[in-house]
């Protein structure tokens, strides 16, 4: 019986299956075989569309049997590139590598380089075109690069390899002559190319296989498509896959710009073996490069093996560094006795020597051995590390047995020898003082370490050792707040990239310290120096050394170099700078000496303008209206035979000059009002000239009982109807008298008074207090034995003076507006009031004599001057008024440098000398030559040019800056505000 219960009524079934066969029946009762179906008719496809097809498929079948040939014929990059290179390098992605490289905040800094500055329009083009945001050209573009640097003169070689789009390079021939971009042009010959004309520069660019090829040289170029490359090995070994640039460079390159300007670093790669080449990797992040650079090495001298042997793990060091740590080295290479032993090495017997007369002088005084004295405690981790605003380092040495430490500081300061000083209790806080034996000091001083009374403390098991015992508290405090350094955003920043093992880590802000590495004039450290922070991290795995270094822009408080410095102007350069302006502000010369020349250099396009002598010569500018242009006469220049020319800003005489004066000068001359003004010696005399445009010599005043051996001091004493100029001199003898005269040479009432003692330099003029807007001046003028007095305009010294200061002194004082500025031989900066009360503070490793310099101007625009200073070093100091170091200072300059805004942009700059030290020869018996160039520095408020002996950007040492401990007038005060 059917089941008809599902279906619904009046609808009938399509077919119905019969109950014999099986067959089904559809509603007309036709019966329907099985497995046979009415297929419905097709249609033909168009022929057209059926041609079209074909000729799709036809294409695309010999475009992938156009790339199979290309796959099994291509060749690789390398195999182009020949053997004999200066650096190669690989980059796995160009087009990413590309795309960062345009992103980098660093860029325009970089390409503002001379040497960089054709490429801009390239750069310019490619990042305008919107080519590298195109993810099918980015996906097109990303097919390997090799390139190698062949010689020195710049020459390169490049080779693309352009992947599946291979076959697209044959195509070129028919697509350049339509192409049309600026510069670019097709040579068609024997070998047919494009050529990229911008300036003096060429670069060739053909195809090759698979491959792309570019160079700046012709003949490189050619050769490489008279050959098949079999000559040459088919690829490099390149380690670092994910770099975006990896780079084999010689390795003696690597070592030599290492040691470069380092003697001891130097003396420490003579005993290591290195491979040929070494891999340098890198990754350009938006505000960051990570550098990394693998060093396998081999040495037989038994000190560095022990080193060596020892695989590096994290430092415990990060877990003391305050948040405000500027700066900080951290070794943790070794004991202190295996460190001193590869000391001993690079420093030759003289270390060695000392060592053994520590340790005969330790247990004579003190009982000790040194083993028992410093290695038997300390650990194997030591630092150095200084702290933003605050002057001198903290040194920290790692306690390995606290008990064996205690017990030996008992012992040797209950010795008459060694002295320990428990008094100085700051905050509650009680910082003990030492001072060192002089073995001991001798050691540390082979380290560049120079605290002789240092205070100490103790916390976490590290010894802390400053001269500033606030610096210590601050260190300590911040610990215990646990505001440490890895807990800050640029620690995070310059660690994101490799591991935290390391024998050796620098931290540096360029604000207060310059590496080893980024001394000296190459290509590689100036580039690096544009970076203002950075961390290097030095680590030992299976006697392979492991570089990694990250930078950051950072943001700067202080000084920068500006790109397209250093100017190289060979010779020797006096330390003696000045600068000169037209009136519209727009144009200046830095004026300068180079042995007997006198050089006059436009800093905006380096020209260099000379006026050749046969004698010693002094240039100076034309005190009075600046010129309408440089092309007037703007500078004076007298020789030491007393020949005297005035020039324009291009050392060109301006007639009458130049004047045979029949002279001898005794000092360097000074100009005031549009004269030039002359000091000589006549028999036991000493005599004033002037000397005006027209080239006339008048003699000033009558003769001084000695002779002047300073240039005068001018003034404008302003506030009396009519307006005088005032001069003032020393004629210097035991029985010398200070002059205050008219430019005629007329002294005023009450002067000449005599000096209390014998003194270096020429009195200082200024106006005080209520003198400002008056006609009333002053003098200042301290002797060599530091007596210090204030004259009023009657000659007689003011209420409060003289005082007696400390020291030795060969620079008179300066006036900021309200304090009085000196400096002793020993470097300690003494700022004095119109009462005579005077504050004071040592600077670190400051000497001063006769070629030093004192001056103060207010550089950062806060109506405030700051000081500065330099002496017999290669450093300016800066310091605020409350005696706080500057950032970015010291700098490298000694002698005499200018302040002042000498291109009209509103910002300042600073002109000095400089001096950097280049060895050469052989082992003990080097000879130091000095040569000097042209750096330039800027600051946020401030720039920096500075003439550098070598060329050299050697700057930013670590310094002493902080919020000092000052000394009123021998009275310890923590805190003096401003």
């Amino acid at each position: 019986m059917s089941d008809d219960s599902n279906q619904e009524p009046g609808v009938l079934p399509l077919t119905e299956p019969s109950p014999a066969t099986g067959i089904k029946k559809n509603v007309s009762g036709t019966e329907e075989s099985p497995g046979k179906e009415k297929k419905p008719k097709k249609r033909k496809m168009p022929l057209l569309f059926r041609f079209f097809r074909f000729v799709v498929l036809f294409v695309l079948f010999l475009f992938l049997v156009t790339e199979l040939v290309f796959f099994l014929t291509r060749i690789a990059p390398g195999s182009v590139i020949p053997d004999n290179f200066a650096a190669y390098a690989v980059v796995q992605n160009p087009a990413g590598l590309a795309e960062k490289v345009l992103d980098h905040e660093s860029l325009p800094a970089i390409m503002s380089n001379p040497a960089l500055v054709s490429l801009t329009p390239v750069l310019n083009q490619l990042k305008n075109s919107g080519l590298l945001q195109n993810r099918w050209a980015r996906f097109a573009l990303q097919g390997r690069l090799s390139a190698a640097l062949v010689d020195t003169n710049g020459s390169f070689i490049a080779a693309w390899d352009s992947g599946f789009l291979a076959p697209l390079l044959r195509l070129m021939p028919f697509i350049a002559p339509r192409l049309n971009a600026p510069d670019l042009y097709y040579v068609q010959g024997n070998l047919s190319r494009f050529e990229y004309r911008s300036g003096n520069s060429v670069f060739y660019i053909a195809p090759k296989r698979n491959l792309m090829i570019f160079s700046n040289n012709e003949k490189l170029f050619g050769a490489v498509f008279q050959s098949d490359g079999a000559e040459y090995s088919p690829g490099k070994s390149i380690v670092g896959k994910k770099n975006d640039l990896s780079l084999l460079l010689s390795s003696k390159t690597v070592v030599s710009t290492l040691g470069e300007n380092n003697p001891l670093l130097t003396s420490a790669i003579r005993e290591l073996n290195f491979p040929p080449f070494l891999e340098l990797g890198l990754i350009v992040e938006r505000s960051r490069l990570d550098i990394s650079l693998t060093v396998p090495v081999e040495t037989g001298n038994e000190a560095f093996t022990r080193i060596l042997e020892k695989n590096s793990v994290p430092p415990s060091l990060m877990a003391i560094l305050p948040d405000t740590t500027q700066y900080c080295t951290g070794l943790s290479a070794g004991s202190f006795e295996e460190l001193l032993g590869v000391l001993s090495v690079v420093t030759g017997a003289s270390l060695q020597n000392s060592l053994d007369t520590a340790d005969k002088a330790s247990r004579m005084l003190l009982g000790l051995s040194l083993d028992d004295l410093l290695y038997s405690w300390t650990a194997s981790e030591f630092a150095v590390f200084g702290l933003e605003e605050r002057p001198s380092p903290i040194f920290a040495v790692k306690i390995g047995n606290e008990a064996k430490r205690q017990e030996v500081f008992d012992k040797a300061f209950s010795t008459l020898f060694l002295d320990e000083d428990t008094r100085f209790v700051l905050d509650g806080n009680r910082i003990p003082q030492i001072r060192l034996p002089s073995f001991i000091d001798a050691i540390l001083r082979f380290m560049e370490i120079n605290i002789p009374t240092p205070y100490y403390t103790v916390h976490e098991g590290w010894l802390l050792v400053s001269e500033s015992p606030e610096n210590l508290l601050a260190a300590v405090n911040s610990v215990r707040q646990n505001n440490i350094l890895p807990r800050t955003e640029i620690w995070r920043t310059l660690t994101a990239v490799g591991d935290d093992n390391a024998a050796l880590s620098l931290f540096y802000s360029l604000d207060r310290s310059l590496p080893f590495f980024l001394k000296g004039g190459s290509p590689a450290a100036s580039l690096l120096r544009l970076y203002r922070q950075g961390l290097l991290r030095v680590s030992v795995k299976d006697s392979v050394l492991g570089f990694s270094l990250s930078i950051v822009p950072g943001a700067g408080k202080g000084v920068e170099p500006v790109p397209g410095y250093p100017i190289s102007l060979g010779g020797r350069i006096g330390s003696q700078v000045y600068t000169v302006t037209n009136a519209a502000g727009t144009e200046s010369r830095v004026l300068l000496t180079r042995g007997n020349s006198a050089l006059a250099v436009n800093p905006a396009d380096h020209a260099v303008y000379e006026l050749k002598g046969e004698d010693s010569v002094w240039v100076i500018p034309a005190e009075g209206p600046r010129p309408r242009s440089l092309g007037e006469s703007a500078a004076w220049v007298l020789s030491s035979r007393g020949l005297v020319t005035l020039v324009n800003g291009n050392m060109e005489a301006s007639p009458p000059f130049p004047v045979i004066t029949g002279i001898k000068p005794s000092a360097a001359p000074a100009a005031w009002g549009g004269k030039l003004y002359l000091a000589a010696e006549d028999g036991e005399k000493g005599v004033l000239y002037s000397m005006d445009a027209k080239g006339e010599l008048n003699r000033i005043g009558p003769e001084y009982s000695a002779t002047v051996l300073s240039a005068p001091m001018f003034m404008e004493n302003t506030g009396r109807t009519p307006q005088e100029s005032l001069m003032a001199f020393y004629p210097k003898s035991f029985l010398g008298e200070l002059y205050v005269t008219r430019l005629d040479g007329e002294a005023l009432p009450g002067w000449p008074v005599f000096a209390p003692n014998i003194a270096y330099g020429s009195p200082l003029l200024f106006k005080a207090g209520g003198n400002q807007a008056s006609g009333n001046f002053m003098m200042g003028f301290v002797t060599m034995a530091g007596e210090l007095n204030v004259y009023g305009e009657d000659g007689s010294v003011i209420p409060g003076f003289p005082i007696q200061l400390d020291g030795v002194f060969f620079l008179q004082p300066v006036w900021d507006g309200t304090f009085l500025w000196l400096v002793s031989e020993e470097g300690i900066l003494y700022q004095v009031d119109m009462y005579g009360a005077a504050v004071e503070q040592r600077v670190s490793g400051l000497k001063v004599k006769e070629n030093g310099f004192i001056e103060t101007f207010d550089v950062d625009g806060d109506g405030t001057p700051e000081v500065f200073i330099t002496g017999e070093g290669n450093a300016l100091y800066g310091f605020s008024r409350s005696l706080n170091t500057l950032e970015g200072f010291p700098l490298p300059v000694w002698g005499k440098p200018v302040f002042g805004d000498f291109d009209g942009d509103g910002s300042v700059e600073c002109i000095g000398a400089g001096w950097t030290t280049n060895s050469t020869g052989g082992n003990s018996n080097e000879t130091n030559k000095a040569v000097r160039g042209l750096p330039f520095f800027r600051r946020k408020k401030i720039r920096v040019v500075l003439c550098d002996r070598r060329g050299d950007l050697s700057f930013r040492m670590p310094v002493d800056a902080d919020r000092p401990s000052l000394l009123v007038r021998g009275r310890p005060c923590r805190d003096r505000g401003t």
